[in-house]
């Protein structure tokens, strides 16, 4: 099953290339951001919910496709007595803008990576796979405002997690180009 997570991620810079060749590309830029979330664990594990802290960078191929490399750092709040459980993630996810017209554009992700977590003493480390759909708000050519829902499946421990998540994104230089 790992062959087969790694394989994808593997494939998915390499499908978004494909992609961005058919889209006029204005600006390939770096994008760096920082997110603010909340975090819901499956109802069976020890843990229960968590406000999560990321940060990312990635390459903006065009207008409509990026890749990201995230990373973020939770900690549940654990329903059995014990202190917050700290976990962390590391995901390479992608984005597919479509524009809606002033400076908004409605969005879908997904992507692939693993957390880590202490549960009782143990490290507990998942594969998993997300999916997701959002809103961006272009501020300017520099500044981006995302705001997103995305499902987190762990092929490991079979179960879902949702997430919400909020993003502030600055593209250096020219921006966006616009």
């Amino acid at each position: 099953m790992k062959k087969i997570i790694v394989a994808l991620a593997l494939l998915l810079p390499v499908f978004n290339a494909a992609n961005v060749l058919a889209d006029e590309v204005t600006v390939a830029n770096v994008e760096l951001s920082g997110s603010l979330g909340y975090y819901d664990a499956d109802d069976s594990q020890v843990n229960d919910y968590g406000t999560m802290f990321g940060t990312g960078i990635g390459i903006n191929f065009s207008d409509s496709w990026a890749v990201l490399l995230e990373y973020s750092a939770l900690a549940y709040d654990a329903e059995i007595g014990i202190d917050d459980v700290p976990a962390i993630k590391y995901h390479m996810t992608s984005y597919h803008y479509l524009p809606l017209g002033y400076d908004f554009s409605l969005y879908g992700v997904w992507g692939i990576g693993e957390e880590k977590r202490e549960e009782l003493g143990e490290t507990i480390t998942d594969t998993q796979g997300h999916y997701g759909v959002g809103i961006r708000y272009r501020v300017n050519k520099n500044w981006a405002i995302r705001t997103d829902v995305r499902d987190f499946y762990n092929f490991d421990s079979n179960f879902h997690e949702p997430a919400l998540t909020m993003t502030l994104a600055f593209r250096p230089g020219k921006g966006d180009g616009r």
